[in-house]
């Protein structure tokens, strides 16, 4: 029946059929009590997983992820997909359309942080050919804005060589700004100078 039956069009048919929920589950085609009472028990995943030299999965969470792509990128690819997510959800036969627009929704964000993250070590990636990642105020965003709140965040994370970085450029922003101002009393200086020579000369 599963060979013959893809359980993508479960729900549809189900529906129109006019067939309890409870009944189908127990094919095991959701995640619910038949896949964690009946699978799960016995096909142990780390086992399956070390069997075939893999690790058993762990949250990625990389520092740039916790960096938020400004809204109004998000604008630049699939413009209308709140639109049309908004238009279809809850209608019959359709939540796997709704489900899709909603993961699009999802996933936005994340091709801005990702691409931000590879802009800094592949400057010069095909990637950035796209046109929302070729867009001039993501490229600014990408490499002026990015780079600093990637800084903070690392070092909030405890890298001490990026707390270092951080503490290095404020130094050295403090001494451009010491800098500016001795010059400007330098030419102050200067024009005394030139005031006073021209009173004696008077006098």
């Amino acid at each position: 029946m599963k060979a013959h039956l893809p359980h993508y069009m479960l729900g549809y048919f189900q529906e129109r059929m006019d067939i309890d929920v409870s009944v189908t589950l127990h094919l095991g085609w959701v995640q619910g009590e038949t896949y964690y009472d009946t699978y799960a028990p016995a096909l142990p995943k780390e086992a399956i997983l070390g069997a075939h030299r893999y690790k058993t999965h762990k949250t990625y969470s990389p520092a740039w992820r916790h960096i938020q792509a400004p809204k109004a990128f998000l604008q630049l690819v699939c413009p209308m997909t709140e639109g049309i997510h908004a238009t279809i959800v809850g209608r019959k036969n359709l939540s796997g359309a709704s489900n899709y627009w909603s993961i699009v929704i999802d996933l936005l964000p994340h091709l801005f942080q990702c691409g931000a993250a590879i802009f800094q070590l592949v400057l010069k990636s095909a990637l950035f050919r796209l046109p929302a990642l070729a867009n001039p105020d993501v490229q600014n965003w990408m490499k002026y804005k990015f780079p600093g709140h990637f800084s903070a965040i690392k070092a909030s994370m405890g890298d001490s060589v990026d707390f270092q970085r951080i503490q290095n450029s404020k130094l050295c922003c403090a001494l451009e700004n010491v800098q500016s101002l001795l010059v400007a009393q330098k030419l102050q200086f200067e024009v005394l100078v030139q005031s006073q020579n021209v009173l004696l000369q008077r006098t």
